[in-house]
Parts: structure tokens; sequence; C-alpha cells
């Protein structure tokens, strides 16, 4: 090869891959503010357990001397990989943005390189480091009122950018529910925070100020027959505050913790998180997962679906790239939809996921519709109380 022609294809090259170093070095100024910062000195809840770091260093050194010299034991394994994860998560660096997307969310990184091998080497990233469990909504229903206190976190994949599923078309809030379901959801939640400051004198325990003024604003509007009472308020003032942190066993306290010093995490009535994440669910089309870095279960996320932008880290590997580590489905609640011999079948409620098999994120399958937002809307029923 002469030497003008691999300078020209050398300066292509670099023309290919400038772009994207110039976004990464545009993505790490942006968050010089988030690394900078400081820390929230804000108190946490008592319910919330204090973030143990030597512990976590200790437990973590314990776990990898104990690995038997033969081969590593199952339950070692898996103790080394939630030592890990717990010691990546209680620290604040992984919750800012550009940091996560590096070290949380390489498997993606990985996925957009040229050649098959990196096919294989996000999926045992996927594997080994990165994945979610599948969680039907009503699990999502059980486990945030069984929690004493919940936060909302920024959602990573939503606040690093690499899924963006607020808006269609530019400025539209994505809803895909009618106008008609969209004014019962919000109505439920309205109710609902009204219902709150009835009961506890005209406040409203365990809830950030930010989402009490956002409740107070959309009553008002109600009251007031203002065109300002719409869902897609909700939605968008809400955002990115969509990742769901009930304080309840598995979620290790760790992540809430990093999330809080960052000023990322707000609690939110549980009540009013039962109805945002049956919002997510009904009028968002979402597939709610139990996060796991490296085997350490820490959030449950309302995952980007790829109707709207392709998705998040997750969907967009599952659908998309094929990937079956990246979303572990789930048999729980209602289960897979299967055919009469027990197997498996593709979703049948989004065109767009068709092309993969049901993950049972509690789709109804015993009826008609199985989404339909007035047959989810009564089991919630068994789960929360009615309305008073």
């Amino acid at each position: 090869m002469s030497s003008q022609v691999y300078d020209s294809l050398e300066e292509l090259e670099m023309r290919r891959r400038l772009p994207r170093v110039w976004a990464q070095i545009g993505a790490l100024v942006s968050h010089i503010k988030d690394i900078r910062a400081y820390a929230n000195t804000e108190p946490l809840p008592e319910a919330m357990a204090p973030s143990a770091k030597a512990d976590l260093l200790r437990g973590l050194a314990e776990a990898v001397l104990n690995g038997a010299p033969e081969g590593v034991d199952v339950s070692v394994a898996r103790r080394v990989a939630r030592k890990i994860g717990d010691y990546f998560l209680w620290r604040r660096e992984p919750t800012i943005p550009v940091v996560h997307e590096l070290l949380v969310l390489a498997p993606w990184w990985i996925t957009n390189m040229p050649g098959e091998v990196f096919g294989r080497l996000r999926d045992i990233g996927l594997e080994n480091i990165l994945n979610g469990a599948v969680k039907p909504i009503q699990a999502v229903w059980r486990e945030l009122l069984e929690a004493p206190v919940v936060f909302m976190g920024h959602c990573t994949c939503r606040s690093s950018k690499v899924s963006q599923d607020l808006y269609a078309d530019g400025s539209r809030v994505y809803l895909r529910a009618d106008a008609a379901d969209q004014r019962i959801l919000l109505d439920r939640f309205v109710d609902r925070f009204e219902s709150l400051l009835d009961r506890h004198g005209d406040t409203i325990p365990d809830c950030d100020p930010a989402f009490v003024d956002l409740g107070r604003t959309l009553l008002e509007a109600r009251r007031n027959g203002s065109q300002a009472y719409r869902l897609d308020v909700l939605v968008e003032r809400t955002y990115p505050f969509w990742e769901f942190l009930p304080v309840i066993e598995p979620y290790t306290p760790n992540w809430i913790h990093s999330l809080h010093a960052n000023h990322k995490a707000r609690l939110l009535h549980k009540e009013l998180a039962f109805e945002l994440a049956t919002i997510m669910y009904l009028a968002k089309g979402a597939i709610f997962s139990t996060m796991r870095l490296f085997d350490q279960p820490y959030c449950i996320c309302s995952c980007p679906t790829p109707e709207n932008g392709g998705g998040c880290v997750l969907t967009n590997w599952h659908y998309s790239a094929g990937s079956d580590a990246s979303l572990l489905a789930s048999d729980a609640e209602h289960g897979r939809r299967r055919d009469d011999s027990g197997a498996v079948l593709p979703c049948d409620r989004f065109p767009i996921r068709s092309n993969r098999a049901c993950l049972g994120c509690g789709c109804i399958h015993e009826h008609a519709d199985p989404r339909d937002l007035r047959t989810v809307l009564a089991e919630a029923e068994h789960y929360l109380p009615s309305l008073r």
C-alpha cells in the first residue's frame, strides 16, 4: 500500500472517530459542575441504613480470599460480585452521568464498535457486569407499598442522554395512552395526592418539596379547570427522576446514598410512587427491571422502550442487538405469553417488540386485551385500597 493511500485511509478514519471523541469531551465538560459540586449534606430518613464503606471493602477482601483454590464456588463468586457492585455503588462518582457511562454502561460502547467479536464482548459484559431482571408491574406495586420509604432517582440512561424518551417529534411529550385514558391516570395521581393531604393535615410525609409543589400545582389546575391540567405536565416535571428506589431488600441502600450525595435522589410518598409506576407502565409502555451491577441489585428502572428513541441500554440491546443477557425474562405474576404447549410466544402488544419473545412484564394474558387500562387498574386495586 502506498504512503499516499495509507495517509488517505488514516485521515478518513480520523474524521470518522473525531466527532465521537469531541462528543465525549463535551459530555465530560458539561458534567464538571457535577463532579466539583459539594455533596448534599441534608440528612436521609431514619429508615435508610448508613453507607457501610469500610464494611464493603472488608467484605470484598474476605470474599476474594475465601475462594477455593481448586475453583471458584458459585456462592463465593456471587458474593464477590455483590461486594464489587456495592463498592462501586456507594461512591459519588458512578452517579455522575459521564462516569456512569464509562463504568456501568461500558457494554453499550462495545456495541457501537465494528466487528462480530464485539457482540460477544457485549454479552460477556451483560452477563457478568450489568443486566436487568424484568419485574412485572404487579411486583413493582407490591415492593413500593412494602417499603417504609421510596426514593426517585435520576435514571442514568436518561440523564446521560443515552436514551431520550421524554419527547416525540422534538417537543411533544411521548405518551401512548389516548386523551381519555391520560385523564383517568392523572386523576388517580391527583386524587391520591389530595387524599394524602386530607389524611396528614395539609402536608405529605416522606415526600420531597419538589413533588409536593407539583402535586399542589396539578390539584389547583384541576380545581380551576385550567388547560395546564394534563398528564404530560406531570410526566415532564418528574423527568428524569424515573428510577424507583424502594428502601427494601434486596436493593442496596448504597446507590441511594451516592445519588443523594449528588442531589439526584428525591423522596416520593410510596402511594404516589405507586401511581407514577402505573403511569409509566400504561402511558409510556415501560418495562420495569431490577438493575444489577456485578450481581448487586440497586434499583427498579422504568426502562425506556424501543418505540421511542430506540430504548435504553438494556432494551436496545435486547430488541435491536438480539441479546438474551441484557433483560432476563420473568415468569412471576402472570408470567410470559405461551401457547397451549407451553412454548413462549412473541410479544403481541407492541409491534416493534414482536421480533422477541414475551418478557413477562405484567400483561394479564388471560384477558382479551392484556394491557387494557381498566383491566390493569382493576388489578391495581388489589394492591392498594380504593380511593377514599
